[in-house]
């Protein structure tokens, strides 16, 4: 389950504003942060019912038996940000079915997310910077799902780890060539169409027409019209 794009104020101002969007895309996934909305608990229950995930961060103050009592309902749908949780209630909520998403810059070395990797598996997603390739290559052996993008690893050494990773390596288009693109794609990786993304809609076409769900399209970038986004989504490609 893909975690990174995240429902916030800045998106959706008031839930009215989160349970239109869940109407309007009934087949999407979208996972909605808390802090900002000051949510009651009726509320987050109900939007997990509609299958809308949860970011949960410490500074939302819930308490452990909370936490728990979420991802009971909603399992991996139940993010985390790791940031001022400890590894042993991390370790604990990945076990309990939570997902995690972490990097080095979250204050992790790289032990420490190799720890929970161990502990939640394909629940926890690894952002590539500032790693090298043994890290990224152990936690992907590990069947943890990690996220690259320009200039966290040379293309080729990225090529490299594909086998390792099959379906669990997500990377952003954003920087890298139509041809290295492909490479990514026949290696079963899962590119991302968005933020800094260089390729025409006919080429990314193509892709989605060629590869399916191993694309997924950011449905707000600004050169992505809605009636492209929705026929890209009808021929097989993942709408973010």
């Amino acid at each position: 389950m893909f975690h990174l794009k995240i429902l916030s104020t800045n998106t959706h101002p008031n839930l009215a504003a989160i349970k239109s969007t869940l109407a309007t895309n009934p087949q999407r996934h979208f996972t909605a942060q808390l802090n900002g909305y000051n949510f009651d608990d009726s509320n987050i229950k109900l939007l997990i019912r509609k299958k809308c995930g949860i970011c949960i961060k410490n500074e939302d103050n819930l308490d452990e038996d909370k936490i728990q009592e979420y991802i009971n309902l909603g399992k991996e749908t139940i993010v985390l940000n790791p940031k001022d949780f400890s590894e042993v209630e991390l370790e604990n909520h990945l076990q309990k079915g939570a997902s995690v998403v972490v990097g080095r810059a979250d204050g992790f070395d790289v032990f420490q997310i190799k720890k929970l990797v161990v502990k939640g598996k394909e629940k926890v997603f690894v952002l590539g910077g500032q790693l090298l390739e043994s890290h990224l290559k152990d936690y992907l052996v590990s069947k943890g799902c990690v996220l690259l993008k320009h200039k966290d690893l040379d293309p080729r050494t990225i090529s490299k780890l594909l086998p390792d990773g099959e379906d669990r390596i997500y990377i952003q288009s954003g920087g890298f060539s139509n041809f290295r693109i492909n490479k990514f794609l026949d290696g079963k990786a899962n590119v991302i169409f968005g933020k800094g993304n260089q390729l025409t809609t006919d080429r990314i076409k193509e892709k989605v027409e060629k590869y399916k769900s191993q694309i997924r399209i950011e449905s707000t970038h600004p050169t992505f019209d809605t009636v492209w986004v929705k026929e890209m989504e009808k021929i097989g490609a993942i709408i973010i």
